[in-house]
């Protein structure tokens, strides 16, 4: 393998040090910095680190449920679009298959309507 460029590296560490997973290495020293308890515990979690960050924090605070559904949404790449295509797969009612005005799809779709609000209350 390729060692990874010395730029990016160093990019990358300043982003560890923002984050304070390390503390930054005395000026010149020309060393790596030294890794922090927070990084230490982020680096335990298998996300990314300003995710794991985000779950440490919120469990500090006492708001990790807040924690765990803001990294939840922010790990989707298009959190309110349904992955699958066509027409129907954006659709709020959450059914893609029936006529618009088949007694069913609408049953399914008011079900469907109160299962998500249902949902935004536990976490709004």
């Amino acid at each position: 393998p390729t060692p990874p460029d010395k730029g990016d590296v160093r990019a990358a560490m300043r982003v560890l040090a923002a984050l304070g997973c390390v503390d930054p290495p005395p000026e010149g020293s020309g060393g790596d910095g030294t890794i922090t308890r927070l990084g230490r515990s982020a680096a335990s979690l298998p996300l990314g680190v300003r995710h794991a960050k985000m779950l440490l924090v919120g469990a500090q605070a006492g708001v990790l449920d807040y924690a765990v559904a803001a990294v939840a949404v922010l790990s989707e790449q298009a959190p309110f679009l349904r992955h699958g295509g066509g027409a129907d797969a954006a659709d709020a009612d959450g059914a893609d298959d029936g006529a618009p005005d088949d007694p069913d799809r609408r049953a399914r779709a008011a079900r469907e309507k109160e299962r998500r609000a249902s949902v935004a209350a536990r976490w709004l």
